[in-house]
């Protein structure tokens, strides 16, 4: 079956794909981490803050080639499967500094909030729409 989403004469994409996406993948690291980073230094100091976002972004780094192929052109990559990585990034290092699940899922939801709130509102409605849309034709 031909891959519709290639222009003629692209190569296919591989999983060494997603490796030549790290410069973008990081830059979306470091902002959403940003956001959330007063938060983490009234809780942790900025001390143990600045190595809890230094080795977590190191962690999301290494684990960029190790990210499955799952296809491009997909939204759902940018919006779920590579924030579930750089979660898990920040899971691995938050563990071996001793904090808990529960503190890592905090982490996760602030930074979600964070990042909706940087969307602005005008353009959050379309979305909402857009999804709810969606949602209701698969129901249907």
């Amino acid at each position: 079956m031909p891959d519709t989403d290639r222009e003629e004469g692209e190569q296919p994409i591989s999983h060494e794909n997603y490796v030549s996406l790290t410069p973008r993948l990081m830059k979306g690291f470091d902002s959403a981490i940003a956001r959330v980073k007063p938060t983490l230094i009234a809780r942790y100091g900025e001390t143990e803050a600045d190595a809890l976002m230094r080795e977590s972004r190191q962690k999301y780094h290494d684990l960029i080639p190790h990210i499955p192929y799952i296809g491009d052109h997909n939204p759902l990559l940018d919006v779920f499967f590579f924030p579930a990585t750089r979660h898990l990034g920040l899971y691995k290092a938050f563990r071996e500094h001793g904090k808990t699940v529960e503190e890592v899922g905090r982490l996760v939801y602030e930074i979600g909030e964070a990042e909706i709130r940087a969307i602005p509102g005008l353009v959050r409605r379309v979305i909402g729409i857009v999804w709810l849309y969606r949602l209701f034709t698969i129901l249907m």
